[in-house]
């Protein structure tokens, strides 16, 4: 079975972040009626922790953070935060993925700007190593 919404949260630094989260979930047949009788609409029951987790686990990173850098640690982080609240009722998460983040439009031009910017350096370096080598190859001191 798959959960799936549309979620708003903050960052770190307080800035709104919209994002789709799907978490892919199954019942453990041994333990569907105390997951049916214990918790009666357990989808919503989900729902709402997710949407906690979800909360909790935005606010501890930068946009930066979850723009460019960490998703896929994030991800992880929150599979194994919901799999030990959800495993003891019988709900076993099989997987989940945050997509389409949406941050500020501001923010969102400040960090591929600083992304662009991060990479010039790099760019001219392997630029200058590759004008060295063929100055090497030529037989030229560099």
């Amino acid at each position: 079975m798959v959960w799936e919404k549309h979620i708003k949260a903050l960052t770190s630094e307080g800035l709104p972040v919209y994002f789709d989260m799907a978490v892919q979930y199954k019942i453990d047949p041994s333990k569907a009626p105390q997951v049916y009788s214990t918790l009666k609409n357990y989808e919503l029951w989900m729902e709402i922790r997710i949407r906690s987790h979800a909360r909790d686990i935005v606010a501890q990173y930068k946009a930066e953070d979850l723009y460019i850098q960490k998703r896929g640690f994030i991800q992880s982080d929150f599979e194994k935060r919901l799999d030990e609240e959800f495993r003891p009722y019988g709900i076993i998460i099989t997987a989940d993925l945050i997509r389409n983040i949406d941050l500020p439009e501001t923010a969102e031009q400040a960090i591929q700007a600083r992304f662009r910017l991060s990479r010039k350096p790099r760019e001219c370096s392997t630029l200058s190593r590759r004008k060295s080598l063929r100055l090497r190859e030529r037989g030229l001191r560099v």
